[in-house]
């Protein structure tokens, strides 16, 4: 019986890592204003990605001092590109008065996306953007085709000095686990310890 908990144990931990939802970040700093939009090495915004089994969440989070702009001469608030292409049906958007856009579209000389998140009216805006895009994957973007430089994402900003302009974000660069799933993995790891321990016969007590 001990050997069958011990295994089971042992799958629950096995299976949890397997499942686990995985968190990116990028920092959107390469800045393509005209005149620039701030002092070089400005991070501008900051996305987060969450790979979950349903699909991937994005939140992007604007710099203090740096607003979205809704005023963008047809560049979306945000674009990414997919190597397969999206439905509309896969967007979820909490973000309240935005809507996805798909489709080629050239965004200044960050080259052509196909996907993104775009504002129905004009303004600004310093509240985060947040969506999911359902059966997506991070193995699914892809960076821009014909840019100079090509990115993996652009965010369309009203800059630290007053100017607007789009924003190109480098391909992703961490990715960490998430908390929850750390909880899991060592409750996990300690029922292992406790019953192997207990099968040699010796007691088991946190310190």
């Amino acid at each position: 019986m001990r050997r069958l908990l011990l295994a089971t144990t042992a799958l629950l931990v096995l299976s949890g890592a397997a499942q686990a939802d995985v968190v990116y970040t990028s920092q959107l700093n390469i800045d393509h204003c005209t005149g620039t939009c701030g002092p070089a090495g400005t991070t501008f915004a900051t996305l987060t990605l969450t790979d979950t089994d349903a699909g991937m969440t994005f939140s992007i989070n604007p710099t203090d001092g740096v607003a979205f702009n809704f005023n963008g001469n047809a560049f979306a608030t945000f674009n990414f590109s997919t190597v397969n292409p999206l439905t509309l049906g896969a967007f979820s958007i909490t973000t309240a008065d935005f809507q996805a856009v798909l489709g080629d579209r050239n965004q200044d000389g960050f080259g052509t996306f196909n996907a993104g998140v775009d504002h129905i009216g004009n303004g600004t805006s310093t509240a985060n953007l947040d969506f999911s895009v359902a059966g997506l994957n991070f193995s699914d973007l892809t960076s821009s085709i014909g840019g100079n430089p090509s990115v993996f994402f652009t965010v369309d900003v009203l800059g630290l000095n007053g100017r607007t302009g789009l924003i190109g974000g480098d391909p992703v660069m961490t990715a960490v686990p998430e908390a929850s799933t750390w909880a899991m993995m060592i409750l996990g790891f300690l029922g292992v310890g406790a019953l192997g321990m207990k099968k040699r016969g010796r007691g088991f007590r946190f310190a």
